[in-house]
């Protein structure tokens, strides 16, 4: 059994921010837990056997992919992702499709500081989760047409940042910067948020947890329990890939998630975790117990959790909705504005000026964004998405043909051939995949997942061999 830790090191789950995350991403891997492995590890590959809504078996692949020298999403791009999540939840995606969005508020929320080295991690997080690619094999859950899709996609399609400088009103004075940044989530996404695809997130606990394992280990387990099981049993090795950990042997993936248990623990947010060993496998399996009453939900007005969010009162949220619903969205984004630029009341009493502001329906200041300025900055974002989306289809179709020339070859090649690259296939997979085999072929039946890890790593070494230069 994990240990229980102090108590008092954590906050607990009560009197904290909840807000409505996508489940797609709570459930499978997808950032890079040590900065350890920033450079050598470029590919997360996660596959499982699950049911789909009819009861059916269903095979899901899930590879995520780092592009050019970006590197895969990291420990502090998962933060900026809670930040970006909890920005949507309170004020939702546009109408076509764009998520504007200010570096000084992601800071804001994660509680950093605003200088230029936040911003330029910022920027470099959305950059790369830009960058990144997802590839699906029946993982990616569509609940509005209530069943699972297949292809290559994005988190996000594009993002657009923008800064211009307002002159000081004084000689030798410095310049306010102001920014208007667009971030267009990818329409598997926006669909699953449209469909309400989601659930509850306490990000004020997520963010009291010091380890990188134990932020997406709250973020899976909270995932699969919800909204009231009372206890989950995970396979070990299943849970190591799909963190992802890089460890391989049980005794390394105890050590590493003992330390995130105890802060789960801690916190409240686990009532016990024990490690059993698995009948007549050999293997462990991690046993997780929940408190009886843990699940929470957020207020259930986005408008309010806007208003919540920057320190006005419920009841006098909930007054404001009711009176004044279509001047909150755009007084919320003057006063983000003008505390960002250091500018007007709003840095003393913020929730008193916004509140202010909403009841007398202020007009922006000097400097703010205009709607044209918008309009073209919006223009911009998409007509680099259509160019990626174009680039990405090329690269899909010529990977088809690709795997279309390695199956011809593969065809052609004599029954010794084919078992000397068999061999060299099985030997280049990772320790977990070999254990996985010898076991799989010691009881007599490969498991799906394990047929298609060697199917692929069959298919790569032909291609180098065969096809490449």
């Amino acid at each position: 059994m994990a240990p229980r830790g102090k108590k008092a090191t954590l906050p607990t789950l009560n009197a904290a921010k909840i807000i409505r995350v996508e489940c797609n991403m709570e459930e499978f891997p997808y950032f890079r837990l040590s900065k350890r492995d920033a450079r050598t590890l470029r590919e997360i590959y996660y596959s499982r056997d699950t049911r789909d809504p009819d009861g059916n078996i269903l095979l899901q692949e899930w590879i995520v992919r780092a592009s050019g020298t970006l590197g895969l999403p990291g420990p502090f791009d998962q933060d900026v992702y809670v930040a970006l999540e909890e920005i949507i939840d309170e004020r939702g995606i546009d109408a076509d499709g764009a998520l504007p969005f200010t570096k000084y508020r992601i800071a804001e929320i994660m509680g950093k500081g605003h200088s230029g080295i936040i911003y330029r991690k910022i920027t470099e997080a959305i950059e790369r989760m830009v960058a990144t690619s997802i590839t699906s094999g029946q993982a990616l859950y569509h609940k509005g047409e209530r069943h699972h899709i297949s292809g290559v996609f994005a988190l996000y399609d594009e993002a657009s940042f923008y800064n211009r400088t307002i002159a000081a009103k004084r000689k030798k004075a410095k310049g306010k910067s102001v920014e208007y940044n667009i971030l267009y989530p990818s329409r598997w996404y926006i669909d699953s948020r449209r469909a309400n695809y989601t659930k509850p997130l306490n990000t004020t606990f997520y963010r009291s947890l010091g380890l990188p394992t134990a932020k997406k280990l709250y973020r899976l387990l909270d995932k699969r329990s919800y909204p009231d099981r009372a206890k989950i049993e995970i396979s070990l090795t299943e849970l190591a890939r799909a963190l992802p950990l890089n460890e391989d042997y049980p005794s390394f993936l105890k050590k590493v998630l003992d330390k995130a248990h105890a802060q789960l623990i801690a916190g409240g947010f686990l009532a016990s975790t024990a490690y059993e060993q698995m009948r007549g496998r050999g293997s462990w399996k991690v046993v997780y117990r929940f408190p009886r009453t843990r699940k929470e939900e957020p207020v259930a007005n986005h408008l309010a959790r806007m208003l919540m969010n920057r320190g006005i009162s419920r009841p006098v949220a909930l007054g404001l909705v009711r009176r004044h619903p279509e001047r909150i969205p755009r007084q919320v984004e003057i006063l983000d504005w003008t505390t960002s630029t250091g500018t007007g009341k709003a840095k003393t009493n913020p929730a008193g000026f916004l509140r202010k502001s909403i009841e007398d329906n202020y007009q922006p200041p000097p400097g703010f964004i205009s709607e044209a300025e918008k309009r073209s900055i919006k223009e911009e974002s998409l007509r680099k998405i259509r160019e990626k989306q174009a680039q990405m289809q090329l690269q899909e179709n010529e990977r088809r043909v690709q795997l279309e020339k390695i199956h011809e070859i593969r065809d052609t090649l004599n029954a010794s051939e084919l078992e000397a690259l068999e061999a060299h296939a099985e030997s280049n997979l990772n320790t977990f995949m070999r254990r996985k085999l010898r076991d799989e072929r010691r009881v007599g039946h490969l498991k799906p997942t394990t047929r298609i890890a060697l199917e692929q790593e069959l298919d790569r070494i032909i291609e180098m061999k065969y096809l490449d230069g």
